[in-house]
């Protein structure tokens, strides 16, 4: 294992610290899941290395922990906007569905939950594990919401709805491609977040393709 520093002072884990090219983050959707990828990256190789290597301090005098906070400082304000973005306009939708649903016939035991992604300290380690977990629970009960939600609407207009044919068949189409089309749009992030969260490392990811090719 190599353990020398270049002009810099910087070892192996200082250089993993760095912030990665534009064209290479710019394949990733999102600024959360390219800050949880500068983050797996560093953890892997932090994995490999030597425990007496992970606090020795570059020409700066800056851990590589340190290190890669000042080289991610930007990355990690933009990671916090967007996770809060996302989780604000689905706020949305997702009171709609409460108010379309449950406001009038039910009562939600306990109220809602407040303690969620917009209230998150946002630390760098939560973008890991902590913060995408909780962006693919919500968004995967709000697809589910709305799907159950379009789902139950179209019963109700087959049921009161018996001969009018051509107003059940509008009403129905009218109202299933806004669902489908947020459903359609939604889904690839929903795919993209768990596999980066709990699909392989990314060593092993790496190591696959390389076999492939």
């Amino acid at each position: 294992m190599a353990t020398e520093t270049d002009n810099s002072g910087n070892n192996m884990l200082h250089v993993a610290g760095l912030l990665a090219p534009s064209n290479q983050l710019n394949r990733i959707q999102g600024a959360a899941l390219q800050m949880q990828r500068e983050l797996q990256w560093f953890k892997e190789v932090e994995r490999i290395m030597s425990p007496d290597r992970l606090e020795s301090k570059n020409n700066e005098s800056k851990t590589p922990r340190e290190s890669f906070t000042k080289n991610h400082c930007t990355l990690m304000k933009a990671a916090e906007e967007w996770m809060k973005g996302t989780a604000t306009s689905c706020t949305v939708v997702g009171a709609l569905i409460v108010t379309v649903m449950f406001a009038v016939a039910f009562t939600v035991p306990g109220g809602n939950n407040q303690d969620g992604i917009l209230t998150s300290r946002y630390a760098e380690e939560d973008f890991l594990k902590s913060l995408p977990t909780k962006m693919i629970i919500g968004l995967s009960t709000l697809l589910l919401s709305l799907a159950t939600m379009t789902i139950a609407f179209c019963v109700a207009l087959l049921i009161m709805f018996r001969r009018e044919l051509w107003v059940k068949n509008s009403v129905i189409v009218l109202a299933c491609l806004p669902t489908l089309l947020f459903i359609w749009m939604q889904f690839p992030l929903l795919f993209d977040m768990f596999i980066s969260t709990y699909g392989p490392s990314i060593f092993y990811r790496k190591i696959e393709r390389w076999l492939i090719s």
